[in-house]
């Protein structure tokens, strides 16, 4: 994927994890903080660049130094190169995550934030855990959470209430409607 290639290539001292931007079309490496996780997008297919509001290439700033530099390796075909290029890590730490209700199985070099997993992901403290048993209690503690504040009985009768209250404003229409029709006709 690169990420990690381009993080080393560039020296960049900011976070670089993979997100999925639609504004900018898919999977983009981005480059960022902890507060903005996306001053610099490099779309992954295309190898298009984008960059924040807040980053203008080639300002006085740690990050718009980065930005010109980036700007330049993608008009010359660096970029498209580093992006191209396979990542290879030091080493293989097993880490765990819920996907869809599913404890599942990644890999990293180091545990904890701001570090990623080996596809790119940010590992945030409730979201990657370091044991599989760490993992499935989360998600046990998350679907207790969530059973117990659904509140399913009363939003049962609210949405009983809503459904009878639009059958009675569609059958006075109804009622309006085939009033307004047969008025005349009877006298």
């Amino acid at each position: 994927m690169g990420f990690k290639t381009i993080k080393q290539h560039y020296d960049i001292k900011h976070i670089v994890a993979i997100y999925n931007e639609e504004k900018y079309g898919g999977a983009c490496i981005c480059i960022g903080s902890g507060y903005v996780h996306g001053l610099i997008a490099i779309n992954i297919e295309t190898g298009k660049v984008f960059y924040s509001y807040l980053v203008t290439p080639g300002e006085n700033s740690e990050i718009g130094q980065l930005a010109a530099r980036i700007k330049a390796d993608e008009k010359n075909g660096v970029l498209r190169a580093l992006i191209d290029e396979p990542d290879t890590f030091a080493r293989n730490l097993p880490v765990f995550t819920i996907d869809r209700w599913a404890v599942k199985a990644e890999l990293c070099e180091e545990y904890g934030w701001p570090n990623t997993t080996h596809s790119g992901a940010i590992m945030y403290e409730n979201t990657y855990f370091r044991t599989r048993g760490e993992a499935y209690a989360y998600l046990l503690k998350e679907t207790k959470a969530g059973v117990r504040y659904c509140r399913f009985s009363e939003n049962f009768k609210e949405g009983l209430t809503r459904i009878g209250m639009a059958i009675r404003i569609g059958l006075r229409e109804v009622w309006f409607w085939v009033a307004a029709r047969t008025i005349g006709r009877f006298i």
